[in-house]
């Protein structure tokens, strides 16, 4: 077993008594690793395209990896290909209709918000449409109310695969908080038949919105129904989509969707 002893001044700078502490921390069997792993938090990473080996004035290595991963997926697939939908953690919905669960249709309160989180934990339409069924056995049929909470649920977790992080209204539109790129937007909307539908998406002059236009007009529940149907087609087509692109075989996109042609307005 081998020894070593560090010397040091009496005046060390802080950078370099936290690299000391580093080296004293990390003494065990591979613990090299560790000691450069702090060491580059310490000096930064410096240019990624460039001379310099320290710095933070560069791009995050993992927007890097990101970056470079998308444009090798856009040389590969070349005209095929579709920038990737961005990615939300949470959408928050406002449209002006009622829903909740109601005293009268659970009336126990702590069935009720068991009821309430079990909803919030579900991840897939298919997951809310069951639980819709379990509702049924258990208290009866659904009252209005109820029914346009669960859509409004099925509609949430949509608007996650898709990136929607909020949906609201203003005038006659439907305002979406959609950070969407321009050819993903227009190749996703011709999957929908109904022509009128696709016309009323337009990207707004705001960045990140795009609009629903006329939607607002409608009765709110017809806007609800008109959201998650229109919602429903454009995820279930982007999830299509997005495992074709990775698996490598976009060449298939077109055939795998009957109604749609490359050539389809």
């Amino acid at each position: 077993q081998a020894h070593a002893l560090l010397m040091y001044r009496s005046k060390v700078s802080s950078s370099g008594l936290e690299r000391l502490r580093a080296l004293e921390a990390m003494s065990g069997l591979g613990a090299g690793f560790e000691i450069a792993k702090k060491d580059l938090e310490m000096r930064g990473a410096g240019k990624i395209i460039g001379f310099e080996q320290s710095g933070r004035d560069s791009m995050p290595p993992e927007e890097f990896t990101s970056v470079l991963s998308e444009e090798i997926q856009r040389s590969e697939l070349g005209d095929s290909y579709m920038t990737p939908l961005p990615r939300v953690t949470s959408c928050t919905i406002f449209l002006a209709l009622d829903s909740l669960i109601t005293a009268e249709y659970i009336p126990d309160v702590n069935t009720r918000m068991t009821t309430y989180a079990n909803i919030a934990r579900l991840k897939e339409p298919a997951e809310i449409r069951a639980y819709e069924n379990i509702l049924r056995r258990k208290f009866g049929e659904l009252p209005l109310v109820v029914a346009q909470y669960m859509s409004l649920a099925e509609l949430k977790v949509t608007c996650l695969k898709l990136g929607i992080s909020r949906v609201s209204w203003r005038a006659e539109h439907i305002v979406l908080d959609w950070e969407i790129a321009e050819e993903t937007l227009k190749f996703l909307l011709a999957f929908l038949d109904d022509v009128s539908a696709r016309r009323r998406f337009r990207q707004s002059f705001a960045e990140g919105e795009v609009l629903v236009c006329g939607v607002a007009l409608m009765e709110p529940d017809v806007q609800l129904w008109k959201l998650r149907e229109w919602f429903g087609v454009l995820a279930k087509c982007a999830v299509k989509v997005g495992r074709q692109a990775i698996s490598g075989t976009s060449c298939d996109i077109f055939r795998s969707f009957p109604n749609h042609s490359k050539d389809r307005d």
